[in-house]
């Protein structure tokens, strides 16, 4: 479920997957994972590429160009995964845990230089500190994730971290600044023609008060 809910947040029109994978030296299926996936995604076209039977890889990459595989560092995997478990771990209430294993996974990504985990990481851990109630930390974290994603002109990122961050400023009573970065999130994101800009669109049209979530 994770993995449909992080794609439905950026809508992609296509989706590359492979129905297998080989792991400690044993083949595994993967297809039902990838239509289950797919059936939760109706409107991404997914391509599929055949991990046992070869089907599909010619017409999806360079002919009959042969493919080389390099193995690569599974931390970085891993504190995906750790990112991802912190975030659901605050949504159920454990926000313990859940800075536990956000702060795990963002020293793993800024060791290893990898910006889009690291602001991930930082969105995960303003929506922690949101929980929380604190809201100057989550105000933050949620600055530190906006300015990453400036910096790599990630539009949609810009905005979903901006619509997080005007949540955090209505609930501690700043609904100036809740409204400035909600308009702003709405203008990119009514650029981009994504179906996230009726939330914020109706974010604006509600009073605003401060709401402890």
């Amino acid at each position: 479920r994770p993995v449909t809910d992080r794609f439905a947040q950026i809508e992609p029109k296509v989706l590359l997957a492979i129905d297998g994978y080989r792991y400690g030296g044993k083949d595994f299926d993967s297809s039902a994972k990838v239509e289950e996936i797919a059936a939760e995604l109706p409107g991404t076209e997914v391509v599929r590429f055949g991990y046992s039977d070869g089907t599909g890889w010619p017409a999806g990459f360079g002919g009959e160009a042969e493919l080389e595989f390099t193995p690569v560092d599974a931390i970085q995997p891993r504190a995906s995964i750790l990112n991802t478990v912190g975030f659901y771990r605050a949504q159920l209430g454990d926000f313990t845990g859940a800075l536990h294993d956000c702060r795990q996974a963002l020293a793993v990504f800024q060791k290893s230089g990898e910006v889009d985990g690291e602001a991930s990481v930082w969105d995960s851990l303003g929506y922690i500190h949101h929980g929380l109630r604190e809201y100057d930390k989550a105000i933050d974290c949620f600055g530190k994730a906006l300015a990453i994603y400036r910096e790599v002109a990630d539009r949609y990122w810009i905005a979903d971290t901006l619509t997080h961050l005007g949540d955090t400023y209505q609930a501690c009573g700043q609904p100036s600044a809740a409204t400035a970065a909600w308009r702003e999130a709405l203008g990119i994101l009514d650029e981009l023609g994504h179906s996230h800009a009726a939330d914020v669109r109706l974010r604006l049209t509600q009073p605003l008060v401060r709401v402890d979530t």
